[in-house]
């Protein structure tokens, strides 16, 4: 989209202030701030001792939030959905697992159809919304991070969020390595603040014989660059041979995805920020179809090194396909692609607020619908 051209057809100055209120009442897509509560001036005067805007300077008592790359905000219908989902809990009691609108041994399952097609670009099969982030990566790295020999490090950028430093940190451990060994670096150029993609190529390919697992955010959370998922990925396949995955926390609900189409070995996220999910949301993870373990496999399996393992290393209660999950025999039947990434039962109330986001995605079209003007 060419804004400055929308700027000229209405003969406005691209960067007016005039032109910014144009693009707000003429947004096809301006109903939605409508459907989310806003923090007010009144509440952060009452319960923080943080410094907000002088009262002459407001514009009323709503304020301009800003900071959905940290916390998204709850939508309007959110406590009405928690009160009809509490209320079925209520009057189901047990039954409340299999039966009502969201049923709770279901409600990860009726999320992962909307989020695979409107949020991240992926087959069903290849998504699975369970845990946080951080558990979630633990679970792929514990089977797709295989070091052997000399062929044990992991890519990051400098400045990676700690949550994904500490988790990687301690997969190179759990393998008996040093972590000061074996993490390489990403550097932007001395007075940049960006990585070049000549750069990271250029990394990848003159550690190819040491490289076992690249591991980058789709959007950089300091600086917001957006990296070319598709073309990193390609890379480090045909450079490294080794499995290339995301941490898209800072992605999901904020930039288009394609993680089937770009061929993206695994990624992860989390659902509190742009997607609004309530602090704590239930997070979500990708394993792409090439990498789902064959029908019959039963339980973990231990597989040579590489990017081609025969399924979840880790596995619990949920990684059972439902079918027979609850007869309870004592043999794991693997559920069948990203699903068996799953280890606990889902809980309830995290799906309900999450869906209840979700489906203004879904109203919208998704990431990839196009808006116009």
């Amino acid at each position: 989209m060419d804004y400055r051209q929308i700027a000229d057809s209405q003969n406005l100055r691209f960067d007016c202030i005039e032109f910014a209120q144009w693009l707000d009442n003429n947004d096809p897509l301006g109903w939605l701030r409508e459907e989310f509560d806003h923090p007010t001036f009144e509440c952060l005067e009452k319960m923080t001792t943080i410094s907000i805007t002088p009262k002459e300077k407001r514009s009323g008592n709503t304020v301009t939030y800003l900071c959905g790359n940290s916390l998204g905000l709850p939508p309007k219908k959110l406590a009405n959905v928690l009160q009809d989902t509490i209320q079925n809990w209520s009057g189901l009691g047990v039954h409340a697992y299999m039966h009502g609108p969201l049923p709770a041994s279901l409600c990860d399952i009726t999320l992962t159809e909307d989020i695979a097609n409107y949020i991240v670009g992926a087959e069903t099969d290849e998504v699975a919304v369970t845990a946080n982030l951080s558990v979630n990566m633990h679970m792929l790295l514990a089977t797709f991070y295989r070091p052997e020999g000399t062929k044990s490090c992991i890519v990051i950028e400098k400045g990676a969020f700690p949550s994904d430093y500490y988790v990687i940190e301690s997969q190179i451990a759990w393998h008996g390595l040093d972590p000061k060994d074996n993490i390489i670096m990403l550097e932007p150029r001395p007075g940049d603040w960006c990585l070049r993609m000549e750069d990271i190529v250029q990394t990848i390919k003159d550690n190819s014989h040491r490289i076992a697992l690249i591991w980058l955010p789709g959007v950089q959370f300091i600086t917001g660059q957006v990296f070319d998922i598709e073309c990193i990925t390609e890379a480090g396949h045909k450079f490294a041979q080794c499995c290339v995955g995301w941490d898209l926390a800072h992605s999901v609900g904020n930039v288009v995805l394609e993680l089937h189409k770009w061929n993206v070995d695994i990624a992860v996220w989390c659902s509190y920020k742009y997607l609004n999910g309530s602090p704590g949301a239930l997070g979500g993870l990708f394993v792409h179809r090439r990498h789902h373990h064959l029908p019959g496999i039963n339980g973990s399996r231990i597989s040579s090194p590489g990017i081609t393992p025969t399924g979840p290393q880790l596995t619990g209660w949920w990684s059972h396909r439902i079918e027979t999950r609850f007869q309870m025999t004592g043999n794991m039947e693997l559920a069948t692609g990203a699903q068996a990434y799953r280890i606990s039962n889902p809980p309830l109330l995290l799906a309900a607020a999450l869906k209840t986001s979700v489906d203004l995605f879904k109203r919208c079209g998704g990431l990839g619908a196009e808006i116009l003007f």
